[in-house]
């Protein structure tokens, strides 16, 4: 079974972790992940999302086991469920823990596997198979990918912190970049901005853009956490400069390509890498310049990340 077959009218509960207060990446950046990854598979709806900050390897982490007790509670109903992560390192990076986290938390017939509750690894591309329903590749996979995933953790934390400072002084950031919708016609961050200013509801705003609820909710929460008065025109420059930004970018993904994933190349990566936290935080960091943008895309090889 593919992810999107699992997806295919199911309740999706959803999980995301980081384990330190200096972990790489945001909460943030992970549940826009996996909204992005949902709708792209097909499923446009909300999604019940639970987060752990700072969870350590440990294995009695509470929201986890509330999450599992509410994706199970809602199979019970009779609904088709999933347990979706952005990665399977989100479910564990210990590969000695995945067995007893799936298949014995919170107890063996409380769990996920046993209920028929397959865990759909987006980033990975696969579907766990469960009590039920057997999915031999993907029960290979996975705990090979959560060793390695222990195995680059252990490396990471003998690497020098003050390459990671040095990246974010020059603008740039890890996880996953902000989509800027390159292959619309407008854009829906102008769009949601221009509605919301003409008196539209948040809920009706995304319906128009066809988008979930949620990505307007997560939008709107930017705005209001980022930009001043974003809802009264004239009123903010710093909204008025980075809508400036996605628009060139954007120019760019139109003209050569997504910035992100494994079609991107490495000219569109370099704008994605050096854009990365002007578009994230743009309280931090200086506006880019169209002239700049022009650049990292002609300059892309200083821009590539350093091999260690």
């Amino acid at each position: 079974m593919t992810p999107k077959e699992a997806l295919k009218g199911a309740k999706v509960f959803a999980y995301g972790r980081v384990s330190t207060v200096k972990q790489e990446g945001t909460l943030g950046a992970q549940k826009a992940a996996v909204k992005d990854s949902l709708e792209s598979k097909g499923h446009k709806k909300d999604f019940d999302w639970a987060a752990h900050q700072y969870s350590g390897a440990k294995l009695d982490r509470e929201v986890l086991i509330e999450q599992i007790k509410k994706a199970v509670a809602s199979k019970k109903k009779g609904n088709k469920v999933v347990f979706v992560v952005r990665d399977f390192q989100r479910f564990s990076r210990d590969p000695y823990d995945v067995g007893i986290l799936y298949k014995n938390t919170p107890s063996y017939e409380g769990s996920l596997w046993f209920n028929d509750i397959p865990i759909v690894s987006l980033n990975d591309g696969f579907v766990t198979g469960t009590k039920s329903t057997a999915s031999p590749n993907a029960d290979l996979i996975a705990p090979i990918l959560v060793a390695a995933g222990g195995s680059e953790l252990s490396i990471r934390k003998q690497q020098s912190a003050g390459g990671v400072a040095q990246a974010a002084d020059a603008g740039i950031i890890s996880g996953t970049p902000r989509n800027l919708y390159y292959d619309e016609p407008l854009n829906p961050l102008r769009e949601f901005i221009r509605m919301w200013r003409a008196g539209m509801k948040q809920g009706k705003i995304s319906e128009r853009l066809g988008r979930s609820k949620s990505w307007g909710k997560d939008l709107k929460a930017f705005f209001n956490d980022t930009f001043p008065a974003w809802n009264q025109e004239g009123k903010n420059k710093l909204l008025d400069d980075w809508l400036q930004v996605t628009d060139i970018i954007r120019e760019y993904e139109q003209k050569y390509g997504t910035r992100t994933g494994t079609d991107a190349s490495k000219r569109m990566i370099a704008i994605s890498r050096k854009t990365s936290g002007y578009l994230k935080f743009p309280n931090n960091y200086p506006a880019p310049s169209a002239e700049e943008i022009k650049g990292y895309y002609n300059d892309f090889k200083i821009y590539q990340p350093k091999r260690r």
